[in-house]
Formats: structure tokens, sequence, C-alpha cells
């Protein structure tokens, strides 16, 4: 029996002597240019290594013809020879390495042709071994953790090894070659930094063989062979030994065997046996003989390869090959030509039977039979019956394929095994089950057979056409790497499902443009399919039908997205599930997926994620008992959304109004855990138009924020996670006879993990054409209710992070959350200035109280010298010069951390306009000047009008060049001499300025420069200003609860203040820096007088234009005497 032995453990040490004399280092570098350094060895466990062989303990014993290569720490090479030890699994070996450098790794064995680079070793496996006597070649690695003491040396394997035993050795036989489906031999390198390090063949001239030749010999009846192999999964595996040229003594193939680091696969030794036979009756003779088979049951478990010579053929009405069929012997058949069977077919039958002719349950012995391949492409190959009900037999190959005909079968019913390389034209099952490696052209079960065969597939075997699949039951595990196009889109085996994955990922295409995968009309999976947790890329179908035939896929495990999604203004990594995309009037049902496991690396974030489907755009796309269980989802990022327990994102092509972009029955989720930042939901993340769902359900879905977006309110549910309507044609959801657990607090619709039973949130421009029907298992139709049966996409607070594009249409962006502001904001600082474009609100924004970077920032100038630097700044800054409309819509809980220049909503504007917007509960903190709650600074033209501002405040730190120009609206206005700034129907209320210098008030901090400019129909309301900055004392007239003071315009008389009121309380508090401190409780009605220094109380604190007229309610004021006084007509 083969086994798969884990190699043990032991310690490898070593001891070095640089001289014989006790002496320092520095001595022994004084009085010899070299040192003589020797080790003594032992290994890290049983297994391979060059020119070592290994005993019946599986423990690695030197030879005397061993060497190490001992690499210094500059990567120069001393050859450590053999010195004693032989036999023994402890060797001293010895060499000389150049004074003054220092031990770093040993490697085993010593090459001539060996380099390490950087940690990157270069080594040889090799494809030949002359003169082979029994050793291996497994390379092994040890690290040098004590330069001074190589006793501490532990050496480590860096591949697996397979050996195999032969008896009764040929005399003439020369060559043992191994062949295998992945490259074997050839350059390696090994990463020397990773804690095991591993040979990895590179694909330059590398070989599939390895093989061993030694001299004949009539004297030496058993061979070892031990052959080092790279580590991987292998699709077979096959062992030959030869005589060179015309004589294949024995050949053994091992199917779908994965090897790791220190694995030792060892194959049970073999008799070997050289029959000369052309004859059914020749073979009987000598498989009679009890000297070359064992024709009672043995103590001991054996093994004998009967190597047939001679022009074997069958002769009409032959006997069949009758094979002792008994405990404890297994016999390999091997062909040395292809038998022919033109007079009929080769027979195998059970010479110990007797009256057993139903398949055993389990099988007495296992016979394999081979044959090489035939050379006319397959026309003469051999039928085979097969009669041995107690046996498990193997059909095999002499070399790495053959060619069956018809072969008709009974075995135990564990089993028939056809290997990997054997095709087999039409395989009949009269009796037991099968397992394939190979290909099985036809599969049909005999019509005296009516028991459900049992068919296992593995790695890359093919089945071609299966008559009347119901009597089967089909069974296929993938090894990840294998992919077969299938006959007809009829799939059979694991590896013609994986044909249909994406052949690249990611592709950069458009949403439309994923390549199709799938091309028949119909694809039919008829075998339940384990894909081994192996990774997976998602296939395409565009229009076609998936027939899963209630056959189950499991232990899919998905991790890259396939589309990178150009001419988008989202995500651009998508698209990942079973099938990555379904375009158009797809169908696909019947199929159940069990432990799917979505984790996408942590340094991407992709959107469209589902277990079976990531995207879904079509019309009247069809999903039918479709099912998932036992999935676990994971995507990274604050841009990871649309991610379904089944669906990730279902979109309709153009549908008509009210017309089923797709439709749902009998599809179902169980156990799913699912986290991702929004849009995610226990059947389907996110929809567009209409989608109908009939008898589904999800149970036991728990859902979570991936822990890298913060958002806490909805876009989640156990059903579907959010809605949304492209354009205004009139859309229906309907969802009848549904079932799914109710999140906790359904009830409330904003709360942490938010959202309600059937869908989290519906985007609010949807609402209005959008209805969403219920009908539960009670018959009652229900049409949900915005806001109370689902959430809207209003007023969702900002997470602080996310940051989304918005639709923009005719150059205006629609702004429907604060993620989507926040793109703004990150735009402006790309240097896009929005010029000639329009931010418009389409909903009121819930800042979150996140810490919010101004539209428009300023984070270069920490300080400005009014005189030296504000140039430098009006250049630098990023500004904002489109328009912003509010559409009378509010935000609110907004929170700026800003402490340089240029801080609010907006930091810096130039020639913008802000208009229709409402802002309430801000704070901004900061500690620098030219801060305000909607606008920092403006340069050039400025329109303010319909701008609101209630319960919000600045809280300011000392700064050094003082904290000035501080308002509610806008604080500093810049006109440039040309720019006519205007403010017009704003208000500030309930506003505090807690700190700050001078030319600070309610409305607006300083205008100077202007062309012209207006205030009309403004007011304020129960401001209150708290000064911290004593750098400006008695400098109080300077503010005011309107504005702080202005400077002289260009046509030096265009000043004007029109219809504006100052109401409610004013506080003015200045104790901190020895400054005056008032309250006046009606504001309006205040005069100079009431604010002592004042010079035009209430509207503003000072002015720097004493040369000019102003103009206040039509009524034309001149400068006197440090005050505005009204002229007289």
């Amino acid at each position: 029996m083969l086994r798969l032995r884990k190699l043990m453990q032991v310690a490898c040490t070593a001891t070095v002597a640089l001289t014989v004399f006790s002496c320092s280092q520095d001595e022994f570098e004084m009085t010899n240019g070299k040192g003589n350094t020797t080790i003594m060895a032992t290994f890290e466990g049983a297994g391979g290594n060059t020119r070592t062989t290994v005993n019946d303990l599986y423990q690695i014993v030197w030879q005397s013809t061993d060497a190490l290569a001992l690499f210094c720490t500059d990567y120069s090479k001393t050859t450590l020879n053999y010195q004693s030890g032989v036999g023994t699994t402890s060797a001293t070996f010895t060499g000389s390495v150049e004074s003054g450098k220092t031990a770093s790794f040993s490697i085993y064995p010593d090459q001539s042709d060996m380099s390490v680079t950087n940690n990157a070793l270069t080594m040889t496996l090799p494809a030949t071994l002359k003169k082979y006597a029994g050793s291996s070649n497994g390379p092994m690695y040890a690290k040098v953790t004590d330069a001074g003491n190589l006793s501490a040396l532990s050496f480590k394997h860096m591949a697996a090894l397979i050996k195999l035993t032969v008896n009764k050795i040929p005399a003439d036989a020369t060559t043992f070659k191994i062949t295998a489906s992945n490259n074997i031999a050839g350059t390696c390198t090994a990463d020397l930094s990773a804690e095991y390090p591993v040979l990895t063949i590179k694909d330059e001239r590398a070989s599939k063989t390895i093989t061993a030749t030694f001299d004949a010999s009539s004297s030496t009846t058993s061979r070892s062979f031990y052959i080092p192999l790279p580590i991987g999964t292998y699709q077979f595996i096959t062992a030959e030994l030869t005589n060179g040229s015309d004589k294949v003594y024995f050949t053994k193939t091992l199917n779908d065997k994965t090897l790791n680091r220190r694995d030792l696969l060892e194959v049970p030794a073999l008799d070997c046996v050289t029959v000369e036979a052309t004859t059914p009756t020749a073979l009987n003779e000598a498989l009679a003989d009890s000297s070359n088979l064992p024709q009672t049951a043995p103590e001991k478990k054996t093994t004998t390869d009967i190597a047939i010579t001679g022009e074997f053929a069958t002769a009409e009405q032959s006997t069949g090959i009758e094979i002792p069929v008994v405990k404890n012997s297994d016999i390999n058949l091997a062909f040395n030509s292809v038998p022919g069977t033109s007079n009929g077919a080769l027979q195998l039958t059970d010479k110990n039977k007797e009256s057993q002719t139903d398949p055993a349950e389990i099988a007495t012995n296992k016979v394999s039979l081979a044959i090489p391949e035939v050379s006319d492409g397959g026309t003469s190959a051999p039928s085979v019956a097969i009669d041995m009900p107690r046996t498990t037999v193997t059909l095999s190959a002499v070399g790495a394929t053959s060619t069956y005909n018809e072969v008709t079968v009974t075995t135990a019913k564990q089993t028939l095994v056809v290997n990997a390389g054997v095709t087999v034209k039409k395989l009949i099952i009269k009796g037991g089950n099968v397992e394939i490696y190979g290909t099985v052209e036809e599969l049909v079960r005999d019509g005296s057979n009516s028991a459900t065969v049992d068919v296992a597939s593995f790695g890359a075997a093919n089945i071609k056409a299966v008559t009347n699949p119901e009597n089967f039951k089909l069974t296929s595990t993938w090894d990840g790497i294998s992919q077969v196009e299938a006959t007809n889109g009829n799939i059979y085996t694991a590896a013609q499902l994986a044909f249909y994955q994406s052949k690249t990922a990611p592709n950069d295409v458009n949403y439309k443009s994923l390549p199709v995968t799938l091309t028949a009309e119909t694809t039919t999976l008829y075998a339940d399919v384990d894909l081994a947790d192996k990774p997976w890329l998602g296939m395409v179908i565009n229009g076609k039908i998936f027939e899963g035939k209630s056959h189950t896929i499991k232990n899919l495990n998905m991790s890259q997205y396939i589309m990178n999604q150009q001419e988008t203004k989202y995500t651009p990594q998508a698209c990942i599930g079973l099938f990555a995309v379904v375009y158009g009037a797809a169908t696909i049902k019947d199929i159940t997926l069990d432990k799917v496991t979505i984790r996408p690396d942590a340094s991407v974030s992709p959107k469209w994620v589902g277990a079976l489907v990531g995207y879904s755009r079509g019309n009247v796309t069809k999903y039918e008992n479709c099912i998932a269980k036992n999935v676990e989802i994971f995507t990274h990022g604050a841009a990871s959304y649309r991610v379904g327990g089944l669906i990730g994102y279902i979109e309709a092509d153009g549908a008509a109004a009210n017309t089923a972009t797709a439709t749902l029955k009998g599809c179902k989720v169980e156990k799913a855990s699912i986290a991702a930042s929004f849009g995610y939901g226990g059947l389907v993340g996110s929809m567009y138009d209409s989608v109908t769902f009939e008898d589904c359900s999800t149970k036991n879905i728990t859902l979570s924020l991936n822990g890298e977006c913060d958002n806490t309110y909805g876009y989640v549910s156990g059903f579907i996670g959010d809605i949304a309507n492209s354009g205004t044609k009139a859309r229906t959801v309907i969802i009848k006879n549904c079932t799914t657990d109710a999140l906790t607090n359904e009830t409330a619709l904003k709360v942490p993990m938010g959202g309600c039973k059937w869908c989290g949130i519906v985007e609010p421009e949807s609402v209005p054409n959008f209805t969403i029907k219920v009908t539960e298992n009670s018959g009652t139709e229900k049409t949900l209710v915005a806001g109370t049966d689902f959430n809207i996409v209003n007023n969702i607070p900002w997470d602080g992070s996310c940051a989304f594009e918005p639709k923009c249409e005719n150059n205006i962006y629609a702004i429907t959350a604060p993620s989507e502001l926040a793109w703004i904001a990150k735009q402006v600082e790309k240097n896009n200035t929005f010029e000639g474009k329009t931010i418009q609100l389409s909903n009121d924004l819930d800042m979150g109280n996140k810490s919010w970077k101004p539209i428009g920032d300023n984070s270069a100038h920490k300080t400005i010298n009014m005189d030296k630097q504000e140039a430098e700044y009006v250049k630098t800054v990023k500004y904002f010069k489109g328009t912003f409309d509010g559409n009378n819509k509010t935000i609110s809980n907004l929170t700026v951390n800003h402490k340089y220049p240029g801080a609010g909503l907006l930091g810096n504007v130039q020639n913008a306009v802000v208009k229709n917007l409402n802002v309430t509960n801000a704070t901004i903190n900061g500690s620098s000047k030219w801060t305000a709650i909607v606008i920092g600074f403006s340069n050039g033209s400025l329109t303010v009008e319909n701008v609101k501002v209630s319960n919000s405040e600045i809280n300011m730190e000392s700064d050094t060049d003082g904290a000035v120009k501080l308002a509610g609206i806008v604080s500093y206005m810049n006109g440039n001499n040309t720019e006519d700034i205007h403010l017009k129907g704003c208000s500030v209320s309930d506003f505090t300025i807690n700190g700050g210098s001078y030319n600070i008030a309610g409305l607006a901090g300083y205008i100077i420069k202007a062309k012209s400019f207006i205030i009309e129909n403004c007011q304020t309301s129960n401001i209150t200003l708290k000064v911290s900055d004593a750098k400006y004392v008695n400098k109080v007239n300077y503010s005011s609860p309107f504005l702080g003071c202005f400077g002289v315009t260009a046509s030096k008389n265009s000043a004007v203040f029109k219809n504006n009121t100052v109401s409610g309380t004013y506080t003015y508090n200045g104790s901190t820096v020895n400054l005056s401190s008032f309250t006046i409780s009606d504001a309006g009605k205040a005069n100079d007088s009431n604010y002592s220094s004042f010079v035009c109380a209430p509207l503003f604190g000072d002015c720097d234009a004493t040369s000019m007229d102003i103009t206040i309610n039509d009524n034309v004021y001149a400068y006197s005497n440090g005050k505005y006084i009204q002229k007289q007509d």
C-alpha cells in the first residue's frame, strides 16, 4: 500500500575547530591564512539528501561520497568533504574557510555550479543520475545561528522524496525512470530568507523526467531508488524499470498526489518477474507458478510486477488470463508490446472467485494492467473484458500514455481505476465503481447492472460522454491546475468545469465587455464538484443556460476580481463569484454552492461580489433554485460595496418600465457571514430596476462592516442591501412568499447595522418611481413605505473616509450623500477647480461630526503675514471656482479641524457662487486666520445668496499671527480691485466664536479691494464673540455681530448695506485679554454709544475705508471723527 510519510525531525549538530590549539581569533588570523573547519552533521528528518541513503527506520544515513557547501556572509563557497561516519546518521565533514570570513549557511549537497545572490539560492535537481547506487539527491539547508559554534547547525529539507524498492530485479535491468505531470528536474531556486526554504523549478530547460542508470548485474537482486521531487500537486507520477531499450519490467503510476516539504512518498516494494508469453495459455502457466506469484495468501503484503515479453495476442475462444486472487498479494501486469485482440478481447478473470459474481464490498487484492501506447492513433487499441468481482483493478500505461478500446468490467465495489495518461474509448460497467484520472470517451452502465455506479474523478480527468447519466453518481475533485474542454457543454469532471473560468484576471474592459467563457446554448453540470479551496476565476455567460442538475459545487475559494472596469467614475475593481458576470437573458438554475470563501487581498477593494454571481446585467435574467450555504465573504476597503450572499449586483440593460430585470425563484442563502463597506445583503447586495423574488429565503445571516469604513447606518439587510433606479422609468420590486430573519431593532431605522427586514436602503431619487411589494406566506400583499419599512439614503451620516464620484449631467454634479461631497473635496485637492461646473445637493447631508477637510484646502501656508505672504498664498492655494448650489438642503454636524488659514466647509474659493444652503450644528476647530463656517477665503468675485448658518461655533487656539477674520458665512473676501462681492438673503443665528483677535463677526469678517460690494437682506441673531488674543489690544471696534471690517472699494463709493437686521442678544467677552465685556439683549436697537468705541453699530465694527462714503438703507454716510455720520440732504 502506498504511504505518504512525514519525515521525522532530528537535530543536526556540527562542531568547529579553527585550530588544534587554544587560541583567540586574533591569534588565528595572524598565524594562519586559512582555517580548518570540521562539521559533525545529522539531519532534520528521514528523507532525501544527495548521496545519502535512507535506512529502514526512515533515517538519513551518510555515504563516503557526500559533501557539503558552506557559504559565508559574502556568498563565497567552501566545499566540506566527508571524513567519517559512513552508514550512520552522524558524519564528519572537513574543509578550509578563508581567514576573516564568517560562515552564514550550508547547503547539502555541494554542487560546483551552485550560487547564492541576495539570499536566492540557485542549484540543480539533475535529470540524469549516472552510476546510481541507491543514493538520494534531496537538497537541504542549514542556517548558521552562531558563526563561532557550528554545533548549533540544523539542516532542513527543501523538497520531498519518493522511495521505491524492487526485489527480484532482472539481471539486465539498467534504467529506473520517474515521469511526472510537473517539471521535476532542472535549474532550481529557493528563497533562503524564508523560514523553510523550498526549491522551485525554473521553466528554462526543465524536465518532467528523472532517469537513474546503473550497471546490469546478476548478483544484485534488490535495489532501492530515492528520487527528490519539488513540492506541489501532481496529476500523476509514473515509475518504470527497463533495460534501457526494449524491455519494461514494471510500470507504476501514482495519481493525484500532493507533496509537501519533508514528505516521503513510499511505494511498496515490488517483486519483479519476467515472463515470455504470447498467448493467454502460456501466461496462465507462468501465473500458476508459485515461484513467480503467490498462490495462497502470504503472511506479509507483497507486490509482484510481471513483465510480459513477446508478441502477445488472444486467440478465438481463448481462455482468459486467470489471476490468483488472494489476500496480501497485489499484481502488476505490464505488457512490453500492445496485446493483439482482433480475435477477441483480452480477458482478466479471477482464478479463485468460484461462484461469486456480485462486486465485493471490500477488495481482496489489487491488480494493475499496463500496456504501451498504440502507434496508429488508437485504431488498434486492445479491448479488455475484466471479470474480477473481488479485486480493485487499475488500467495503466507502459510509458506516459496508453489507449484501450472497449473495456467491459466487473470489479469489487472499490473499484476500477483509470490512471492518468490512459484513454478508454468505451467503458462499460457491469459491476463495481470507478475512479478516473485519465480519459474515458464514453461511459456506459451495462444493461444487466441495475446499481447506481459511483464515478469519482480527479485532476485532469476527462469524461467525454455518459450514456444515461442518471445511472451514475459522479463526483469530481479539482487539483487547482487542470482544465479540459467539455464535449457539447456537458460537464462531468472538475477539470471540465475549470475550463470555463476566465482566462485572465483582471481584464481591463468596460462593464459590458468581459470575455464570455461559456458559449454552448446549454452548459450542464452532471457531477458534484469539489474545488478543494483552490483559487477560482469566475466564469462569464451571456444569454445562455447553465443547468446545475441539482448538483453541488463545494469548497469554492475566490479572491481575484475579474474586471478592472474602464470608463468608470467609481471603484474599478469588480466581479467576484462562481460566475463573475452574467450578461443578457441568461438562466442559471438548480445549483448548490457549499462552503464558499471570498477574501480578496487587503490591498484591493472590489465591488460586485457574490457567491454565485458578482454582476448580473440583463433583462429577464433567471435564477432558479440556486442555493449558497456556509458562505464567508470579507472584502476590504471603504469602496467595497454591492456584495451579496448569492448575487452582488443586479442591473438592467435598458429594461422597459416595470419589466423584471431579473427573477429569482427558489433561491436561498443559509449561514452566511458578509463584511463589506456598504450595499451588502444576505441574498443580493444591491440592485437597479425591477426584480422579482419568489419562494426565496435567507437564514442565519451575519452582516458587519469590514472595519475599514465606519458607515453606521443602513445599506444592509438580511435580504437586499440597497435598491436604486437608473432614470425615471417606473420600477417594481416583488417579494413573494419569501422568508428572512429580521435584523436587530428592525423598527429603528437609524441604528448601527441598520436596515430593515427586506431591504436596507432605497436611494432617494428612486423612491418616487419605485414600488416594493411584499407578499408573505399569509397571502396578503403589502406595499413597503419609505422611511418606515426601509431606509432612504437621506441624512446618512458620513463615515469620515468614503469618497465616491457623484453623477454628473450637463455639468451639474448631483450630491446625494456626504461621501460624494468628500469626492469633490478630494478633486479640488488634485487641482480640479470645477470652474464652469455646479455642485448641487440632492439630499440633506449629515457629516457625522467626522473631521472634514475643506473644499479648496490649504496645508502649505501655516501662517500668513499680510504684507509678505498673502500674495504667495493667493497664487498657490487650491481653489474651488464653480457654483455650490445647496438646493435648499441642509448640511449638518460638520466638523472641521484645521490649523492653517482658509478653513470652513469651503476653505478657499475664487470667482465662486454659493447659494441656497443651510448649515447647522457645525464646529470649526482651528488656530489661524480666515476661518468661517461656510467660506474661509474668497479671491476675486463672490456671490453668496440665501445661505443660512445656525447653532454653530468656531473654537480657536492662540496663534502668533492672530486668529483674525472669523465669521459665520465668510471670513475674508478680496476682490482684487476688479471684482464685485455680493451677500444677499443670508443669515446667521445662535453662533459663537470662542477665541480670536479682531475682524470677528457674525456674518462676515473682512472685505477688501472689492470693485463694489453689497450686503442686502441679511440678518444675524444671538451672536457671541469671545476674544482671546491680545495682540491687538483695545481694538474692540474691529468686531461686531454682523460685519467685522471693510476696506476701500475700487470706485471709492460702492459699499452698500440694505435691509439688513441684527437681532437677539449680542455678547462680547474680552475679559481674558483685559478688554471690555458686555451683553446687549436687543442688538438691533443699539446705537454707537452702546458699543463704546464702535463706529457704526450694529452693522460693522470698523472701517479701513475712511476716504469713501457708504450707503445704508439708501442713506449715505460719510466718515467723520472716527465714526460714520449720515449725510444731510
